[in-house]
């Protein structure tokens, strides 16, 4: 039997009084210093049975919240995750999976790998750029859209996330914009995709116009939303927000900014990132407040690479490419995963 290993934290305290009610008789300062300094527990056990395969899983709760990670220290947040890892180890786990903030609050995740070679381990960043992507298609073809007929422009598409989504769109859509501060990278990338793909790809002189023209927008960098405006938006636009690996100062920036324009703009469907579902998991997707059978792409991605630990490494510095992309593309199918859903942002 493979075995797994999610680790992640409560959002806020409120998160952490509704998944454990003995919490609510704490005043909120003490809890926040308890969760802050209290060790990693096992929190969940789940197993997945699959036509030929069985998987077994825990998932193991790092105390602190969204806030108290990012604005801890380094040191204390690689402590903490390094308890976590080896509460995950000792449970049995094969590979583990990493979410929330803990991977951008903790440093060099290839100096930390080093030192821990022996650690088999995933942010889950692939399968969410590809996540991205398939639940924005979802999105919109929900609202009649023929992909053949958009156009689809990424913000911020000189970054690592986004030039590997403007990769996967280069090959599905035939109108596609691509907008960045680095206009030398951004030169670059359409000649690349043009010999790549023989697509003529723009790269946008002004992002206002480039919004007005699409009907699916992506967004990875906070730079690209902070002079933007509701109304610069197209009628009924599907906007996107695509995550890095783990949820840093930067995406919470994003996050609030789409929230400012979803609150304005009722008619944009504005969403962060897709919904994976997984054969044979429909009871830990309500501990989650997910739709049944529905998970995380990063948690998504640690199971395809536990099931599939024979033919792939997991590593903290994993590659993001679209050949890498591809390849875990073709594993997610073997195995019966698809994206079959997306997360709302509500204003």
């Amino acid at each position: 039997m493979k075995r797994f290993a999610f680790i992640n934290h409560p959002i806020d305290t409120n998160e952490f009084k509704m998944n454990y009610p003995a919490a609510r008789y704490l005043p909120g300062i003490l809890l926040k210093q308890i969760l802050k300094y209290s060790p990693p527990f096992k929190s969940a056990e789940l197993m997945i049975r699959f036509d030929e395969l069985n998987c077994k899983g825990w998932s193991v709760t790092c105390p602190m919240t969204e806030t108290q990670i990012i604005g801890s220290s380094e040191r204390l947040v690689q402590k903490n995750f390094f308890k976590a890892l080896k509460a995950a180890q000792k449970l049995g786990a094969e590979v583990i999976g990493i979410g929330g903030c803990i991977s951008s609050a903790l440093g060099s995740k290839e100096i930390i790998m080093a030192e821990h070679p022996e650690i088999r381990i995933t942010f889950g960043h692939n399968y969410s750029i590809l996540a991205a992507v398939e639940g924005a298609k979802l999105a919109a073809a929900a609202r009649g859209n023929d992909m053949d007929q958009v156009t689809v422009t990424v913000l911020g598409a000189a970054g690592r996330t986004g030039s590997v989504c403007a990769a996967i769109l280069a090959r599905e859509v035939k109108n596609l914009i691509l907008a960045d501060d680095n206009k030398v990278k951004l030169r670059q990338m359409t000649n690349t995709i043009l010999y790549d793909t023989g697509l003529p790809v723009k790269a946008a002189t002004s992002i206002k116009r480039a919004l007005n023209l699409s009907d699916i927008v992506f967004v990875s960098v906070a730079s690209s939303v902070r002079e933007i405006r509701p109304e610069d938006f197209k009628t009924g636009a599907v906007v996107c927000f695509v995550r890095g690996a783990g949820i840093s100062v930067e995406d919470l920036l994003i996050l609030r900014s789409l929230q400012d324009i979803a609150a304005s703009r009722n008619d944009l469907k504005i969403i962060d990132g897709g919904l994976v579902e997984v054969p044979g998991i429909s009871g830990f997707s309500s501990e989650l407040q997910l739709p049944s059978g529905m998970v995380y792409p990063w948690m998504a991605e640690t199971l395809i690479l536990t099931l599939g630990k024979n033919r792939c490494r997991p590593a903290a510095n994993e590659s993001t490419a679209i050949g890498t992309i591809d390849a875990l593309k073709v594993m997610a199918r073997s195995y019966g995963f698809r994206v079959a859903g997306f997360s709302e942002v509500a204003g």
